[in-house]
């Protein structure tokens, strides 16, 4: 009795665990929807801006936390947005995939 009980608990934080990642994720994709709107990143110039090799904090605009670049050309949001959200770091828009 006693180890169905842990058994339980423990299934119990691990359901938790999972439903508050999955509303923290759910939350960045709407914010970044929000943020940057529903277009299409069409690509960019890698002349586009010149970047010194330096490391420069900026502040995520979709998670808000603080996060540090190599280059002071620094992104609209931190790299985990950017992978949960699908969305280019320089400009913010949504990359469309290609299925590749």
């Amino acid at each position: 009795m006693k180890n169905q009980n842990v058994f339980i608990i423990i299934i119990s934080i691990i359901v938790i665990i999972i439903v508050a990642l999955t509303t923290n994720f759910l939350l960045r994709i709407n914010s970044a929807n929000k943020i940057y709107g529903s277009d299409k990143c069409v690509g960019h110039d890698s002349r586009e801006g010149i970047g010194l090799t330096v490391m420069t904090s900026y502040k995520c605009k979709v998670c808000g936390f603080n996060n540090e670049s190599g280059s002071s050309m620094t992104p609209s949001m931190c790299p985990l947005c950017q992978k949960l959200t699908s969305r280019c770091p320089t400009c913010g828009k949504l990359i469309e995939n290609t299925g590749a």
